[in-house]
């Protein structure tokens, strides 16, 4: 991936996949559903590191590129 990915945009991205939902435990109200960020957050000092997902993001596009140039 030649192109610098922008560092604002990355970080804003982090955030939202932060809170994609893997799946609902329960109804809506009574618990919370797992989500991105309540995983990573288990890790313990990983919590609340938008940066790190920033890296998986940033890593997975360039993982993305790599496989898509190889099958083009």
């Amino acid at each position: 991936m030649t192109e610098k990915l922008d560092q604002a945009a990355l970080l804003i991205a982090a955030k939202k996949l932060r809170r994609l939902r893997i799946e609902t435990i329960g109804g809506r109200k009574e618990r919370a559903a797992r989500t991105i960020g309540s995983i990573i957050d288990r890790e313990g000092d990983l919590k609340g590191d938008d940066k790190f997902v920033a890296w998986m993001i940033k890593n997975a596009l360039r993982y993305y590129a790599e496989a898509s140039k190889a099958t083009a």
